[in-house]
């Protein structure tokens, strides 16, 4: 049974989290590039992962 990486219900394999591979719907996530039926996604858990390791970055080098 594939479930959805972010809500958890059943998906089948139209989009994917493009860190983690998990099976995505195109409404759950947030999209990567073109729209439409295999849209890279970014699942949630990876968005915020990656959000909080740019900002420690900026703090880091001043960036900002």
């Amino acid at each position: 049974e594939n479930v959805c990486g972010e809500c958890r219900e059943q998906v089948g394999p139209g989009h994917c989290c493009d860190i983690c591979g998990s099976l995505m719907h195109g409404f759950c996530g947030e999209g990567i590039g073109d729209e439409g039926h295999g849209q890279i996604r970014r699942c949630h858990v990876h968005k915020r992962m990656l959000e909080t390791y740019e900002r420690r970055a900026c703090a880091h080098f001043k960036i900002f």
